[in-house]
């Protein structure tokens, strides 16, 4: 699996693509961090098939309060019976 993030300005009124690569079927959960705290969850255990995936991020936290300018991580997790749970990371900078 991989990940991609990259830089977004702010006051964007884009959501953010975040995509990510699987190589097999897997329950996946995708979160927004901000440092080690859980800023935002964008999908949790969504059963997808391999491939390329996008989720958007409408850059707000969980109760809808616009992200302020910062660093934030993106955290994909991939879990299918019988295989390893895998997590990538990758980071987003809001400008």
């Amino acid at each position: 699996m991989t990940t991609r993030g990259k830089r977004t300005g702010a006051g964007s009124a884009a959501p953010f693509a975040i995509k990510y690569d699987l190589a097999y079927s897997a329950n996946t959960t995708v979160r927004i961090l901000r440092g080690t705290t859980e800023f935002n969850v964008i999908s949790r255990d969504v059963q997808e098939s391999g491939g390329t995936k996008t989720v958007q991020w409408n850059l707000k936290d969980a109760s809808g309060k616009t992200a302020p300018r910062g660093s934030y991580t993106v955290e994909v997790t991939a879990k299918n019976t019988g295989r390893t749970t895998e997590t990538k990371t990758a980071y987003v900078f809001i400008y």
